[in-house]
């Protein structure tokens, strides 16, 4: 996806590839959560499951799955805990099918 500092560019960077028209509906979880806080400062680590359907330039539908990680550090300043920094790190992504349509209402 890129990389962007500061509020304004992360901003800017998840708001153009939600305007992209790129990608029709997606669940994104962050899951199994291991935070480790040494004062004010912490860092999380997060598995990451994405699912989503994307739009192909002839409006053709894909299906696609993502899996990985998230690292965090997080800095707690004036009691309020801030993202300080995220990586994240995708293990594998891969297209998917969906079940036919008589094999979903069974």
């Amino acid at each position: 996806m890129g990389v962007a500092q500061g509020r304004a560019a992360i901003q800017k960077l998840l708001g153009d590839l939600g305007q992209s028209g790129t990608i029709r509906n997606s669940a994104h979880n962050a899951i199994n959560p291991i935070i480790a806080v040494d004062g004010d400062e912490a860092t999380g680590e997060w598995r990451l499951i994405m699912i989503y359907t994307g739009i192909n330039p002839d409006s053709s539908l894909h299906y696609s799955r993502i899996v990985g990680w998230y690292k965090e550090l997080y800095r707690r300043i004036d009691g309020r805990w801030y993202i300080h920094n995220l990586y994240c790190e995708v293990e594998e992504a891969s297209p998917y099918k969906l079940a036919p349509e008589d094999a979903q209402t069974r």
